[in-house]
């Protein structure tokens, strides 16, 4: 049986176990080492390798703490391994094990003397340096520069401290991104490489989510003429996506924006559609609402709210197949050419492009770093206006000032005095008495009614709509909703005005107020109570 022989480092000192266990330690070939110390070579590695005599050997285990202490200080000045380690323990001999500690982590272990001299330090550091090490080489190889190219081009090179080839294509830091439309914004970079989430300044202020822009990329490959944010006809509701050869509109309800709370505004859109003869399809990542003939009538499920492209091919595949459109749906791989189409269709419909009058009056100092060029020429997004008449800057949506709304003092619609107020009030509201003090249409007012007497808070903008006592409405809804009405035009009776509200899709204020004289005509038809009075006047129709 052969005894391992121990050698030593002439140039560092470092004594090992035997050839093996220098190599090991040093990374050097072991049969290198082996010629050396036979004398067939006359170095390894850079160093030059002797065995260890028996003399030298057990002078080796004679060393004293200094002696000891010396080395590992000389060991720490070529290995930066051991740098952080502090020497706790007593030197016994060089075989032996001894208390050491990491400064960084505070952890406490016992290597061996020779380990540690041979520049093995804390495990803890070592994990780290070497998942540092893994993590730079798949940097290397697959960083978002070389993946990515496209998305980042689009990096913030200003903000990030960082470079797009120093991450991972995967990596879930937040950074900044630019746009292709200049704006600033931050989000994970998994989530544009891995999710296709863009910009999220852009969805918000523009209203327009990456599922209605694909809709409406596939819809113009399949040669179908698509209309975005419709709204003709509908007043302050608008469609998502609107099909003018089919009379079809298309609405992409996520999770956030449309929930059970926002059911009403939904009914009443859907209403306004089938007065104008659009059928109404709705795409829901939320299912409530979904196969309620009351809000749409076809709805399609997606599960996209888990940002999942391919389960929202399934449901865009599904709207297609019920379109009779034939194109082949892949948004991973159109994701680029989806949102290029999007911001073409941005700058040639921008409030700069559109109308650059209006846009000449943009007040760049308040609104920052937003521009024109930013927005649709009808979005409803508030900003700041120069007046041309050297007013004080005004905010107002951009949908306002292109329907030729603009300065409240130029307009005459500046803040009322007390006695305006109250004048003002006698005309659109005559059940009403003014009675606290008008400060601006913001801010509640203390009144009463005429009628009940009843005191309440209002705020006077909603005075000035023609908003009464929330009594004396209780009663007319607790009224329209036991008495009968007729609709004197078509001769049609209904149990109450709720009912009829329902039947007609005309809504039950306007309803209310034509029963009570207020108004002539309701949905373009004459209503009244149903009573003996009634009765004759139906006769002598």
């Amino acid at each position: 049986m052969s005894m391992k022989k121990s050698i030593v480092c002439i140039e560092t000192g470092i004594v090992y176990e035997s050839v093996r266990d220098a190599a090991r330690k040093n990374d050097i070939n072991h049969s290198t080492i082996y010629s050396c110390v036979k004398g067939r070579k006359k170095s390894a590695g850079g160093y030059h390798w002797e065995y260890l005599s028996t003399e030298d050997s057990e002078k080796q285990n004679r060393l004293t703490n200094e002696e000891f202490l010396d080395r590992f200080h000389n060991a720490q000045e070529i290995y930066p391994s051991l740098k952080n380690i502090e020497i706790i323990g007593n030197y016994k001999s060089y075989f032996d094990k001894i208390e050491c500690r990491c400064l960084i982590h505070n952890n406490i272990w016992y290597p061996q003397v020779s380990n540690l001299l041979s520049g093995h330090g804390c495990a803890k550091c070592g994990r780290i340096i070497a998942a540092e090490k893994r993590h730079l080489a798949a940097v290397k190889k697959h960083n978002l520069k070389t993946m990515f190219p496209e998305i980042a081009k689009e990096w913030d090179y200003e903000s990030n401290e960082k470079r797009p080839e120093d991450y991972s294509y995967g990596a879930a830091d937040t950074v900044f991104w630019i746009c292709p439309v200049g704006h600033s914004y931050r989000t994970k970079i998994c989530l544009r490489t891995c999710n296709g989430v863009g910009c999220s300044i852009c969805n918000k202020i523009n209203h327009s989510s990456f599922p209605e822009q694909a809709i409406i990329y596939y819809l113009n490959k399949g040669k179908i003429t698509t209309i975005n944010s419709f709204r003709e006809g509908l007043g302050r509701f608008e469609l998502d996506v609107y099909l003018p050869d089919y009379e079809i509109g298309i609405e992409y309800d996520g999770a956030i924006a449309h929930s059970e709370k926002t059911i009403g505004k939904e009914e009443r859109k859907y209403l306004l559609c089938k007065e104008r003869g659009i059928k109404l399809i709705r795409i829901r990542e939320d299912e409530s609402g979904l196969n309620d003939l009351k809000i749409c009538d076809y709805s399609i499920k997606s599960e996209y709210a888990t940002m999942n492209k391919s389960k929202l091919d399934v449901a865009l595949k599904e709207l297609f197949a019920l379109l009779n459109v034939t194109v082949d749906v892949n948004t991973l791989r159109d994701e680029r050419q989806i949102l290029e189409q999007y911001y073409s269709r941005l700058k040639n419909n921008s409030l700069a492009e559109v109308f650059p009058e209006i846009a000449s009056e943009w007040n760049q100092e308040l609104n920052g770093n937003l521009s024109p060029e930013m927005f649709f020429s009808h979005s409803n997004y508030k900003v700041w206006w120069n007046c041309l008449n050297g007013h004080k800057p005004y905010k107002m949506s951009i949908n306002d000032r292109v329907r030729g709304h603009g300065c409240s003092e130029c307009s005459g619609t500046k803040k009322y005095t007390q006695e305006t107020f109250e004048d003002k009030i006698q005309i659109v509201n005559p059940r009403v008495k003014v009675i606290g003090t008008y400060i601006n249409n913001k801010t509640p007012i203390q009144c009463q009614c005429l009628v009940c007497n009843t005191i309440w808070q209002a705020l006077p903008g909603d005075l000035l709509k023609g908003h009464g006592c929330n009594k004396c409405a209780q009663l007319i809804r607790d009224a329209g909703k036991k008495k009968k009405v007729i609709c004197i035009d078509t001769k049609t009776v209904y149990s109450s005005i709720t009912e009829a509200s329902k039947e007609t899709g005309i809504s039950f204020t306007a309803i209310s107020k034509c029963v009570r004289k207020e108004s002539n005509l309701a949905g373009g038809k004459r209503w009244a109570f149903y009573s003996n009075d009634c009765i004759e006047e139906k006769r002598n129709i």
